[in-house]
């Protein structure tokens, strides 16, 4: 009795729903349309309803056409029947609507009316319902307005860098700036040494951060603010990189009488500071800090036996050098017990003094221009370095005046020997590196090296994770600008070298043999999951595009083409004026979705049966359902007769994805076809 008295209320339930939408469609007519330089506004698609999507639909022609009084009205009535804004809107069956924004337009329209208050207020509320860049823009265009009108800001915005601090040292050729920019009102814009941070939405209080590039030695820093009314405050900081280890001259080497004691004197310096600086292990003091003159005296009864020094800067850069008596002295006259100076073909270095006197060797007639010599590093090489330190020594009879090293000068004095180690930065493929020393007598002489950086199995693109661009979905005028975003888009995402991306043609080449279709939930895949699965894609970019009163907002999905799950979405939105706005809208995308998916190494630290859980987590920014490689590293390539590696290999063990995710570590499974034998604790892992 009870189920049957359930079944006829669920029947009422339903057909007064019916009657209500019939009341409706009857007592509601459709508004009027209005026609304007050649277009229609007030129509909407389909047949007239009363329903909130209806009016949402109608509201928005109306607004285009700037028929404010009309488009507040239809957009209060959707709100009245739903009042969230959000994306994919179901409107009835299986329709979605794509976007439901009636705050966020409506806040538009009292922009447009220079009602700035009440479009704040209505952008709040869309924003705390559903973020949009769109709602974003238009907010940051009402407080502007609204700072304007009331003139309210009255302060200049103020910076506060957390790092680094002013006389900040390091070695690497990069750096990370942070801090908060501050304004009584709000903060519209921030850059640091020319670099735009993107500023989405305004706020009183916005921490940033950017890597910037360092050049050798001293790098200003200059972080800029700026508030929505345009007044800027500047911050200016140093910060110094020291890549090279210390400089050691020789510029003498003392033998008394005896033959077994020696005093070398030279001098030692470095930019950021002399820590330890040792002769045959014994610590030489040094007259400051950045160094200076040294003389030590030494007892060496075998002529065999070298000269080992070492220097350490503040930074942990290194400089060894090792120099043979045996090469400066030759064998005693044993007529007159003195010790024979060795010709100049013996004695390439130059450095003796007999006695306490300096000998110029111009005597002999001969002089050979600079050696150079670079430890360790054959002509060409091939490794997987991102930076190459060249270890080595230039020595000159008369004489080094001056080395440079791809251009950059190193020395600031004239010595006999100098022993150097310098830092390269290696570029993915073919690297030159030229290392010019010149005389004091102006002969010069030249070595290159030919370095080829490959990177190893996991750093490949090959490795990342393989994506197809798909065609956007264009809406709006001017027709021409879905190619034009299109291609940039796809440009921009092979530009950040984040991604595999798939060639273009092979998608386009594959459009006609698969239609595309709206996802349906029942029947079956969306058609651009079969078109990625077609082009080997691990997961699709699909976007949309539209364009009204030069405005342009791109919307896009990144979906795992194996689960079909959204891995992650992203917008943007601005006004367009040339195509050079398209480019920056295209890279902001391209850039939103890199941030997305970093790239992030962790290792396994507990199996259990089917479960991998590493310790990558929610602190890493890593996304549900995304990949992982796991790896172990293999037996190193090292440069034949040395330690010295050249290339680290890898022995890629199979691909994970993550299934749960915590703060500090994830659950992760081996994807299917994989074996869990060979993965074992502390095996590494790098995100795909």
């Amino acid at each position: 009795m009870k189920a049957k008295y359930d079944a006829n209320r669920i029947f009422l339930s339903i057909l007064l729903s019916i009657l209500s939408l019939l009341i409706i469609q009857c007592a509601v007519s459709p508004g009027p349309v209005f026609h304007k330089d050649g277009k229609y506004y007030g129509k909407i698609e389909g047949q007239w309803g009363g329903l909130w999507w209806n009016y949402y639909q109608r509201g928005l022609s109306y607004a285009r056409g700037e028929y404010w009084d009309h488009a507040i009205r239809d957009l209060q009535d959707a709100i009245v029947q739903r009042s969230a804004d959000q994306r994919r809107a179901r409107t009835y069956g299986l329709h979605i609507l794509d976007e439901y924004f009636p705050h966020r337009e409506l806040g538009i329209i009292h922009y447009h009316q220079e009602r700035f208050k009440e479009a704040i207020s209505e952008l709040e509320t869309s924003l705390n319902q559903f973020e949009s860049a769109k709602a974003k823009y238009f907010m940051n265009q009402a407080r502007r307005g609204f700072l304007k009108e009331t003139g309210l800001d009255r302060s200049d915005p103020t910076i506060h860098i957390t790092f680094p601090k002013t006389g900040y040292l390091t070695r690497h050729s990069s750096l990370r700036v942070s801090g908060t920019a501050m304004d009584d009102q709000y903060v519209g814009a921030i850059s640091v040494n020319t670099h735009e941070i993107p500023v989405e939405l305004s706020g009183p209080e916005i921490t940033f951060d950017q890597d910037i590039k360092l050049e050798r030695g001293q790098n200003k820093v200059v972080v800029e603010v700026t508030d929505l009314l345009g007044r800027k405050v500047r911050r200016e900081i140093v910060a110094w990189c020291d890549q090279e280890a210390p400089l050691i001259y020789i510029d003498q080497i003392v033998r008394d009488r005896s033959g077994e004691s020696y005093t070398i004197e030279g001098y030692i310096s470095d930019l950021s500071g002399v820590k330890d600086f040792q002769v045959n292990g014994l610590r030489v003091d040094l007259p400051d800090l950045r160094g200076g003159d040294f003389s030590v005296d030494l007892y060496l009864p075998d002529l065999m036996q070298p000269l080992i020094l070492q220097a350490v800067d503040g930074l942990g850069n290194r400089t060894t050098g090792e120099l043979r008596i045996s090469e400066i002295f030759g064998q005693e006259n044993t007529a007159s017990h003195l010790p024979r100076l060795a010709s100049c073909a013996d004695n390439p270095k130059g450095l003796l003094s007999l006695n306490h006197i300096r000998l110029a060797f111009s005597e002999t007639g001969d002089t050979p221009g600079p050696v150079v010599r670079i430890k360790d590093l054959p002509d060409h090489l091939t490794v997987d370095w991102d930076e190459c330190f060249l270890e080595g020594e230039v020595r000159d009879l008369e004489g080094v005046k001056s080395i440079t090293i791809n251009g950059t000068p190193l020395i600031t004095r004239t010595s006999k020997l100098v022993f150097f180690n310098f830092l390269v930065p290696l570029e993915v493929g073919d690297n030159a590196v030229m290392i010019e020393a010149e005389s004091v007598s102006g002969e010069v002489e030249s070595k290159r090296l030919s370095i080829e950086r490959k990177l190893n199995d996991v750093q490949k693109i090959g490795s990342r994770l393989n994506l197809a661009i798909l065609p956007i979905r264009y809406h709006g005028e001017r027709e021409e600008i879905k190619d034009l975003v299109y291609e940039s888009l796809i440009q921009y995402f092979v530009n950040q070298t984040r991604f595999q991306i798939v060639d273009r043609e092979r998608v386009d080449g594959l459009l006609d043999r698969i239609k595309e279709k709206e996802m349906d939930k029942e029947e079956g895949k969306p058609s651009w999951i079969e078109l990625g699965r077609l082009v080997s894609a691990e997961g699709v970019i699909v976007g949309s595009a539209y364009f009204f009163d030069d405005y342009l907002e791109i919307l896009a999905r990144a979906v795992d083409t194996e689960t079909t799950v959204v891995l992650d979405s992203e917008e943007v939105f601005g006004p367009v004026q040339t195509l050079k706005d398209i480019h920056l809208l295209a890279e902001g995308l391209s850039l939103k979705f890199k941030q997305a998916f970093p790239m992030a190494e962790g290792h396994i630290v507990a199996m259990n049966n089917d479960t991998i859980q590493i310790d990558l987590g929610e602190k890493d920014r890593i996304l549900p359902y995304s990949k992982v490689i796991f790896f172990r590293e293999g037996e190193a390539l090292k440069l034949p007769g040395s330690e010295r590696i050249v290339e680290k290999r890898f022995i890629i063990l199979g691909e994970g994805r993550i299934k749960k995710l915590y703060e500090s570590s994830s659950e992760t499974m081996l994807a299917s076809g994989g074996d869990t034998i060979e993965i074992a604790v502390n095996d590494r892992v790098i995100t795909k």
